[in-house]
């Protein structure tokens, strides 16, 4: 992560998500339907799936499940990981399915992806799909092909 973000003051301020409160299940379902999470998928998917992230406040609203400062514990983790000496450690065919779209341009996540496959040689292949940062749930078949696609070449025996 810190390939994308120089400083983690930078991080933690790019990657702290809003402040929610106040909100009912049906704003957020409305929120998840009218949005990019929907778009390519199924929007009522795609609000069930978002209304995970949410528990009951018990006034009639929902609040985030994670409270912010375990969110942001986390991204301060991900922030300090190496994920490519981690890569390194991998033995087994790995699929990336790269998002097109998203915050991050998409020539720095080809960087990233090309700083992946020389760390894990022959092992890696990667897919692009047109969506965002939720591709499983904005482009499900798309997802869906990738990944069978990929498990029928290590079945049959062709490396990845």
């Amino acid at each position: 992560m810190k390939e994308h973000f120089p400083t983690w003051a930078e991080a933690e301020e790019r990657l702290r998500p809003p402040r929610i409160s106040g909100i009912t299940e049906d704003a957020v379902r409305e929120w998840a339907k009218g949005g990019p999470l929907a778009e390519g998928g199924d929007p009522a998917a795609a609000a069930e799936i978002l209304l995970g992230n949410f528990e009951a406040a018990g006034d009639g609203t929902v609040r985030p499940r994670l409270p912010m400062t375990q969110h942001m514990e986390i991204v301060r983790h991900l922030y300090e990981l190496d994920s490519f000496e981690l890569m390194a450690r991998i033995e087994c065919p790995v699929l990336f399915v790269a998002a097109l779209a998203g915050p991050w341009p998409t020539e720095e996540k080809a960087r990233s992806l090309q700083r992946a496959q020389d760390v894990l040689g022959s092992r890696a292949q990667s897919v692009w799909v047109d969506g965002g940062h939720d591709l499983p749930v904005q482009r499900p078949a798309e997802v869906a092909k990738a990944i069978s696609g990929f498990a029928e070449q290590i079945a049959g025996g062709r490396s990845a």
